[in-house]
């Protein structure tokens, strides 16, 4: 590719990322709009004074009727609006594609699937100790208020999850599978990997520096910083399934696995079947985690071969 010719499709990745983000912005403000006043419709036929209650929901939602349905309810609704809604407008108005751009590669097999469901817990071990090393990161003296920042942040967001995450009973269960896990995954698998990571592959033609720099915004966006790098590594390792399989199922189910485990221990752990809180878990041991390492190595292996394999008997059989 020439330069002139790499310097125009850079320059129109650029603005396509800027019409995204508009559609992002919108649609975030429409998920917001619409969710607070469903909330606030439920919330006046259950009480008084609708407005204080809805104000309330946002600072101790503990303490509202429905408070945690309506958290969920909220939850959902704007993320819908924020990722999924302007992704796929984007995707059909702006690039002029219908939903199967998505996938650049035929459906996986079922190997490709289970591959990639396995690599999301084999993997949790090892993320475990990235986890507890991001907990207790500490940066510069000269970065003190920067730092008292991200943990004020930290602290409040901490809260919000501790209140999400109080699932005791079956239904409960059922609805956090279907926001943390079905809506989550869909949403944030079809932005950032199904768009922002194939647009800067374009870009720069280097699928692994897109990868990576797409798992980092990933991460910020979600804005907890002693979970970044973590998250970083899951956003990659989801990348590359997406890169390999050609297929963002793969990544989607990846991305569930990891959220719907979560999900479930919470449950357990609320519900008494586990006696420790996963929140103060100790992380793996290193044995351990060499262990997570070769597995997830031996997965990503059977994953590629399977996907390789596959190609050389399309290429024999045209």
């Amino acid at each position: 590719m020439s330069n002139q010719s790499t310097s125009h499709v850079a320059a129109s990745t650029w603005r396509s990322f800027l019409v995204l983000t508009g559609f992002i912005l919108i649609g975030m403000a429409a998920g917001n709009i619409i969710s607070t006043a469903i909330a606030y419709f439920i919330l006046s036929t259950a009480n008084a004074h609708p407005i204080e209650s809805l104000q309330a929901l946002f600072i101790t939602p503990e303490q509202v009727p429905y408070g945690w349905w309506l958290m969920m309810l909220l939850q959902g609704l704007t993320h819908i609006g924020t990722y999924l809604v302007p992704s796929i407008l984007f995707v059909k108005w702006i690039l002029k594609k219908d939903i199967q751009w998505f996938n650049f590669r035929p459906s996986p097999k079922r190997l490709s699937w289970l591959a990639s469901i396995l690599i999301a817990v084999s993997v949790m071990p090892l993320n475990s100790r990235i986890i507890e090393w991001n907990k207790n990161m500490k940066l510069p003296a000269f970065l003190s208020e920067v730092e008292i920042w991200m943990q004020q942040q930290e602290l409040r967001l901490e809260q919000l999850t501790e209140f999400l995450v109080t699932f005791t009973g079956l239904p409960q269960l059922f609805v956090g599978l279907f926001v943390i896990g079905v809506i989550a995954a869909i949403g944030e698998e079809v932005l950032f990997r199904g768009i922002i990571q194939r647009l800067l592959t374009r870009a720069w033609a280097n699928p692994h520096v897109a990868i990576w720099v797409a798992a980092v915004i990933f991460s910020t966006i979600h804005f907890q910083f002693y979970g970044f790098f973590p998250r970083v590594l899951l956003g990659a390792l989801f990348g590359y399934i997406y890169y390999w399989t050609g297929n963002l199922s793969c990544a989607i189910l990846a991305h569930f696995t990891n959220n719907a485990l979560t999900v479930i221990l919470y449950y357990m752990y609320n519900t008494g079947y586990i006696s420790e809180n996963i929140d103060k878990m100790e992380p793996a041991s290193l044995g351990m985690c060499g262990i997570s390492l070769l597995v997830t190595g031996a997965l990503i292996y059977i994953l590629r071969s399977g996907i390789e394999r596959d190609k050389i008997i399309k290429l024999n059989n045209e």
